[in-house]
């Protein structure tokens, strides 16, 4: 049976930051993520052995790029949502043999619709913050 969106009990948006070495699980730093207007961001030292939400047949995730944050949970060792929704496999569904001026990423996919993004240099500046990896946090803290 499909679901449709008043199907799902809980609408989570998800985000993981973590370092990628080639061959390697992902180095999860922080993970982000949003539910019923509130906005809640942990760093990896915070990160249980579970996940910090439900992640049951009544709840359904939203990602841009699902398989990275599929892999931050492989990487916890936490189990997987039962319902993923990828903006990025939809986005290139709808846009699939259109020219797409600002890439094919989310900011791209953002300016696509119409809507307000972070600014590229910001998003590459926060990405390079990343890239340093989770224990410079503590140490600046």
């Amino acid at each position: 049976m499909t679901k449709t969106l008043t199907d799902f009990a809980r609408i989570i948006f998800w985000d993981f930051e973590f370092v990628a070495k080639p061959g390697e699980r992902p180095d999860v730093v922080c993970l982000a993520w949003h539910e019923a207007g509130q906005t809640h961001r942990l760093w990896r030292d915070q990160l249980a052995d579970r996940p910090p939400f439900p992640i049951d047949d009544e709840t359904l995730f939203v990602c841009f790029v699902g398989n990275a944050e599929l892999g931050c949970h492989l990487s916890l060792n936490w189990p997987l949502p039962a319902n993923v929704l990828d903006l990025s496999a939809e986005f290139r569904c709808i846009t699939n043999g259109r020219t797409v001026p600002a890439g094919k990423g989310l900011l791209g996919a953002l300016a696509y619709f119409g809507l307000d993004g972070a600014d590229s240099k910001y998003k590459d500046a926060i990405r390079d913050r990343i890239i340093e990896g989770w224990a410079l946090h503590q140490q600046r803290a």
